[in-house]
């Protein structure tokens, strides 16, 4: 029964799938998200007109929201502008085993924190350091935090307008350089994750992380094994138990 005050966000679109095989995955995960986080959470999705048409039998909430898209997160950094006081935005690859519980005493609450120089950062900030977007970004040599945008929701306006405005001029330079930028979705992580750590460390911004409270608890499917549905079949089984 759903009882909590905060609202669950997705944002989905068939032109981030690199593939019609990613997206079918993708599609599932989000299917399945949605069938066990309806049931703690109100759910609200926005979507584009042409990924409609796959989600439209779905008994949710949902609002189109036609955009250019060039990286994963520019639907995301649309989405966010739109949250409600008690919306959270959350990504299709989270699966939860109880309501969230969401710590406002903060700036930033969001997934998990990660570690700066897994190679995911490091060997894309090298590859990007020969165009000119990379010049609104900084990497540290040595491991800092660096934070998981999964689950995403701003107390603080003033930091979220920082991120979409730092997101944006980013985008736009990279954006004029498309034509020799290496194929979607390289540098993703790059412009949405690392540019919101670049402004947290640069002014002090206090971040809590759902994953730190011992009481949520969710599995987040990151990474390039959620494409392997014998892997997540076997993740989701201790919810599938719980399902009403």
């Amino acid at each position: 029964m759903v009882n909590s005050k905060w609202n669950l966000v997705y944002c989905f679109s068939k032109k981030l799938s690199v593939n019609d095989s990613a997206f079918e995955q993708i599609l599932h995960l989000l299917k399945k998200s949605i069938e066990y986080n309806k049931r703690f959470h109100h759910i609200k999705l926005y979507t584009d007109s042409k990924t409609y048409y796959y989600l439209k039998n779905l008994d949710v909430e949902v609002e189109i929201l036609d955009i250019e898209l060039f990286f994963l997160d520019d639907f995301k950094l649309k989405v966010l502008e739109k949250l409600k006081d008690n919306e959270i935005l959350i990504d299709v690859d989270i699966f939860l085993y109880s309501p969230l519980i969401v710590d406002s005493n903060c700036d930033l609450f969001a997934d998990h924190a990660d570690d700066s120089q897994r190679t995911w950062y490091v060997d894309d900030f090298k590859q990007a350091k020969k165009f000119k977007f990379s010049n609104f970004l900084n990497l540290p040599k040595v491991k800092k935090e660096m934070t998981n945008i999964g689950i995403l929701k701003f107390f603080n306006k003033n930091l979220l307008s920082e991120y979409i405005n730092l997101y944006n001029k980013i985008r736009e330079t990279a954006v004029s350089e498309k034509e020799t930028l290496p194929k979607f979705p390289k540098f993703s992580i790059l412009i949405g994750q690392l540019s919101l750590r670049n402004i947290i460390d640069k002014n002090n911004y206090k971040v809590k992380y759902a994953v730190s409270n011992p009481n949520n608890h969710y599995s987040h499917l990151a990474g390039e094994r959620k494409y392997d549905n014998n892997w997540v079949e076997t993740i989701l089984k201790p919810i599938k138990k719980n399902l009403l």
